[in-house]
């Protein structure tokens, strides 16, 4: 009886826990990011948001947009992550700064999806689980494991999380045609950056995780939901792939893509969705 009785509150234990991992996408939410923003941008005339926008993890890609593109700033919303408006190669863009882990990206992520947004490119650093990467090197994440808590309150209980794959196609040419290296592959989102632990790290990798990352399978999952796309890019920047973490030299070869690259690469690959969709 003892046995059975731990058994059974051990199961009330796990569907409990389970509850809380299902989001139940189909039921509205009380609170919408369009509610919110039309709170905000009363006083001011109907915006035209551009169809396509970068979500780059580098806040100072924000003063780069200023200078490389003349962009004008759209920040009545959040002052913290203001958007950055301009046209490159003759189609509207914008790029925001999401700051740091699931809840926040994927909250504003959101609110660019609400604001008119259709398609974005996420650019930002990586650790690394598997020999043989340098610092700055290019991972394409074909899908990511969801061990962030943000994904369920978007999507159903399941392990992976899927960018769009024409986005990814799109990125995927665009790096061929520059004659960019880069590999893709898995990545493991966590919200736990300092519970990397070797065990897991081991299992993961042998699941064919080439990165770990503290966003990606919540931004597949809000694009999923509300019928959007995106796709991503990571830069190597450490490794996690023995049993310390190693930072990478500063030191980096000179064909090595900075943030402000890796912006441009962005762009370009939403310029060669943009044509594909006319086509």
């Amino acid at each position: 009886m003892y046995f059975y009785n731990l058994i059974k509150h051990g199961l009330k234990i796990l569907m409990k826990t389970v509850e809380l991992l299902n989001g139940n996408p189909a039921e509205p939410s009380v609170l919408k990011a369009g509610d919110y923003i039309r709170t905000r941008k009363k006083s001011l005339p109907e915006l035209r948001f551009p169809r396509y926008c970068v979500l780059g993890f580098y806040p100072m890609l924000v003063q780069h947009c200023k200078l490389r593109y003349g962009a004008s700033v759209l920040d009545f919303i959040n002052r913290g992550h203001p958007y950055m408006l301009f046209p490159y190669r003759g189609i509207p863009m914008g790029f925001v700064y999401p700051g740091i882990g699931s809840p926040l990206a994927s909250a504003i992520l959101d609110e660019t999806f609400a604001l008119g947004a259709e398609s974005c490119i996420f650019i930002g650093s990586a650790g690394i689980l598997v020999e043989g990467f340098q610092r700055r090197d290019l991972i394409l994440p074909i899908r990511a494991v969801r061990d962030e808590g943000t994904s369920f309150h978007y999507a159903d209980p399941g392990r992976h999380a899927f960018p769009d794959s024409d986005l990814a196609d799109a990125i995927r040419t665009t790096l061929r045609e520059k004659t960019v290296p880069f590999r893709e592959g898995t990545t493991w989102t966590t919200d736990g950056v300092y519970r990397e632990i070797p065990s897991k790290i081991s299992r993961l990798r042998d699941e064919g995780c080439l990165a770990v990352d503290m966003e990606a399978s919540a931004l597949f999952s809000v694009a999923k939901f509300y019928g959007k796309k995106i796709a991503g890019l990571f830069s190597a920047s450490d490794s996690i792939s023995g049993t310390v973490w190693k930072p990478f030299s500063t030191e980096a070869n000179a064909k090595s893509i900075k943030p402000a690259g890796l912006l441009e690469l962005a762009l370009d690959s939403l310029v060669h969705f943009h044509s594909d969709r006319k086509e």
